[in-house]
């Protein structure tokens, strides 16, 4: 099924130059690289158009076979929008998707050599699957599935199965609700985790983008796939709730204090141990290496984690484990007070900071999402504010030396 878009023409005028601002869909940066680097493998871009009126939050990005990129975003914070660039960053295409097909979650997935998303009706508030169209030269996507059971979509993730998981809240029953899809889509189970007060207000405020700040809602499983795990509201708190992988039966919960403290990311390394950051109030903590009882009932502020004070309050976190250079590497993407991407850079053996990488020096820049490219480099997105105040996609990438050198 073809879905109506409008599309923002963009186009390229002059080429990118070395520190230079040059127009590049209106407007491109590039840095980070010299003259013996290939453009392809060090690159910082900017995409900018002459619609004033729309702001983009970039939300994921993925190279494709081809070796071209997709870059997923919100335009105007409901609006879906799809820009793919070249191996270079330069433009190629983009697409705004309007209603229905509204919310984008913050992740594309690979199935079957073809990149896919979820994304939220805006009158019923039911969820889609769409597949992003990399041979329609407009990258307009197609319609897959309609799941009118999985009300307020909230997060997505792939599990090892290669099913799926979906974090959503079921306004009649006011809970919190994951379902467990496999890989062909087709629902395996669904459970409720009740919610003791109306919470639908900063639901409806983190689709609106109207709330002060955005909750990290996230899902995720075990390495083995046994233990599923989501982020979101239970009883009277924001909460992370560790479940039964076959039938969604709660397990254990690390609470919050209300919506003032919790967990912001969290990702599993071995046995009872996770990587995770979390938030108190406007201060946040990273804890690399940390052991995580799944079948108690515990507070988040008793974790401990090493304070973070150049991190935004209520920052957006990320927290990847990748193999880097040899080494198991975690990965914790956010952004700093002074308006700069960051990169925190764990050893996942023992915990230890290993080094910290920085992005955006003239620009204020937010931090959105990273990724490792095929050849080993890093992708890395965000947005900052041309001209101070119309927010745009930014893209740096980093080549496969620059990623192992944080490493060594």
């Amino acid at each position: 099924m073809k879905i109506s878009f409008k599309r923002r023409s963009q186009q390229l005028l002059l080429p990118s130059l070395i520190w230079t601002v040059a127009i590049f869909s209106g407007l491109g940066i590039t840095g980070c690289s010299d003259s013996e680097v290939a453009p392809t493998d060090n690159f910082v871009k900017i995409y900018n158009n002459e619609l004033f009126d729309i702001s983009y939050n970039p939300l994921d990005v993925k190279q494709t076979a081809d070796g071209t990129y997709i870059i997923l975003s919100t335009a105007n914070e409901t609006d879906t929008y799809l820009l793919r660039v070249n191996e270079s960053g330069e433009f190629i295409s983009d697409t705004i998707i309007s209603t229905p097909y509204t919310n984008p979650l913050s992740e594309l997935f690979l199935v079957n050599d073809e990149y896919h998303f979820f994304s939220m009706d805006n009158v019923t508030l039911s969820t889609y699957l769409l597949k992003v169209n990399l041979s329609d030269s407009n990258q307009v996507p197609e319609l897959v599935q309609s799941f009118p059971g999985i009300i307020y979509p909230l997060h997505a993730s792939q599990v090892p199965d290669g099913g799926f998981l979906i974090q959503s809240y079921n306004r009649d029953a006011r809970s919190t609700s994951l379902t467990k899809l496999d890989a062909g889509f087709n629902q395996s189970w669904q459970s409720e985790y009740e919610v003791l007060e109306d919470v639908e207000a900063s639901i409806i405020a983190k689709f609106a983008g109207t709330g002060e700040r955005t909750l990290p809602y996230f899902t995720g499983a075990s390495e083995d796939g046994s233990i599923y795990f989501l982020n979101g509201f239970y009883n009277f708190s924001f909460s992370l709730l560790f479940v039964n992988a076959s039938n969604g039966d709660l397990l254990g919960t690390l609470n919050g204090l209300r919506e003032e403290t919790g967990v912001s990311a969290a990702v599993h390394l071995t046995g009872d141990q996770y990587a995770l950051s979390r938030f108190s109030f406007e201060e946040n903590f990273i804890l690399p290496t940390g052991t995580i009882n799944i079948r108690g009932n515990e507070f988040s502020g008793e974790i401990g984690g090493n304070e973070f004070p150049e991190m935004l309050p209520h920052a957006r976190v990320i927290v990847k484990k990748l193999m880097i250079n040899g080494i198991d590497a975690i990965v914790y993407g956010t952004e700093t007070k002074s308006k700069q991407i960051a990169l925190y850079i764990y050893d996942a053996t023992d915990g230890s900071l290993i080094n910290a990488k920085y992005f955006g020096n003239t620009n204020p820049y937010e931090f959105g999402n990273f990724s490792l490219t095929d050849e080993g480099g890093m992708a890395v997105i965000g947005r900052t504010f041309v001209a101070g105040r119309f927010p745009r996609v930014a893209f740096f990438k980093m080549s496969q030396e620059e990623v192992n050198s944080l490493v060594q």
